[in-house]
C-alpha cells in the first residue's frame, strides 16, 4: 500500500545532520488516514527547506494536483534558528511548519477535504508527541 505522506528535505550540507524527517513521515503515515477527511486529497508530500537565506533556488511552494489528488508543499525553515538549536527544537520547528502549511489549504481550492479535522488530527497527534506545545495555550 503507498503511504499517504512522503516528507523530505531539502538542506545545505552544514546543518544536514540536523535535519530528520523520519520522526514526523512516520508519525503522519503511521496514525493518519487521509480518506477520513474527505476524498479530495490521497497523497501529501511535504518537503522542508533549510538552506543559506541567499539561495534563490529553492521557494516555498504550495500546489495542488486535482487529477492526482496530490498535494505538493515545499516551505524553508529558517536556517538561522536551525543552526543554533538542538534536535528537539528543530522537531518542534518542522512540526509548527507543518501546522502552519494546513493553512494554506484554503487558498488551493481543494474540494472534499475536511481541513479543520485534518488540522486538529495533525496537532493532537504533534502534541501527544511532544512536538508541539498545544494551541490553547499560545
Amino acid at each position: 500500500m503507498k503511504r499517504a505522506f512522503n516528507i523530505q528535505a531539502i538542506v545545505w550540507h552544514e546543518v544536514k545532520q540536523l535535519i530528520d524527517v523520519d520522526p514526523i513521515h512516520e508519525a503522519l503515515n503511521t496514525y493518519l488516514d487521509l480518506s477520513k477527511y474527505g476524498t479530495g486529497i490521497e497523497y501529501i508530500s511535504f518537503t522542508y527547506i533549510a538552506v543559506k537565506p541567499e539561495n534563490t533556488i529553492h521557494n516555498n511552494d504550495a500546489r495542488y494536483i486535482s487529477y492526482s489528488k496530490t498535494l505538493e508543499l515545499q516551505l524553508k525553515l529558517s536556517y538561522l534558528h536551525i543552526q543554533k538549536a538542538e534536535s528537539p527544537q528543530i522537531l518542534e520547528m518542522m512540526a509548527a511548519l507543518f501546522m502552519v502549511s494546513i493553512d494554506l489549504y484554503a487558498k488551493l481550492d481543494i474540494p472534499d477535504f475536511n481541513t479543520s479535522a485534518f488540522k486538529r488530527d495533525c496537532e493532537h497527534l504533534f502534541e501527544s508527541k511532544g512536538w508541539l506545545k498545544s494551541l490553547a495555550n499560545r
